[in-house]
């Protein structure tokens, strides 16, 4: 009886070793910052880094821009720390968090000039960077 209650200990524990590393297995939700992941990322992430030129908004109000080295309008200049307004709004912001979730979209705060915003970010397949604050 004894020799039968060892195997099935020995089985049952070889099985959650297995399953635990099974390539399909969910990884359990991070702990800190909710739905939005670890918010203790305080960098941007390197797609973003360059310069960007407004070249629009669509009609939620959300900003478009392109990449342009030579931008001469409205744009920013994204790099790890944050971003620094080019053109008419020379603002600087640093970056308190950055996380993406599962669509692509980046949830992002920033510090400027004391005051904290929120944007969400999405770099699209044609290159383009959505903006939109919130």
């Amino acid at each position: 009886m004894k020799r039968i209650f060892l195997v099935a200990v020995t089985l049952g524990a070889l099985t959650l070793s297995a399953a635990a590393r099974s390539p399909n297995r969910v990884p359990p939700p991070p702990e800190v910052g909710g739905i939005y992941g670890d918010l203790r990322d305080n960098k941007m992430p390197r797609r973003f880094f360059g310069n960007w030129c407004k070249i629009g908004s669509n009609p939620d109000g959300a900003y478009l821009y392109k990449r342009d080295e030579r931008c001469t309008g409205d744009g920013m200049i994204i790099h790890a720390k944050g971003f620094r307004g080019s053109g008419t709004d020379p603002t600087r912001c640093k970056v308190l968090f950055a996380t993406a979730n599962r669509n692509g979209w980046y949830f992002t705060r920033f510090n400027c000039k004391g005051e904290q915003i929120t944007f969400y970010m999405l770099l699209e397949v044609d290159g383009q960077l959505i903006v939109e604050q919130h």
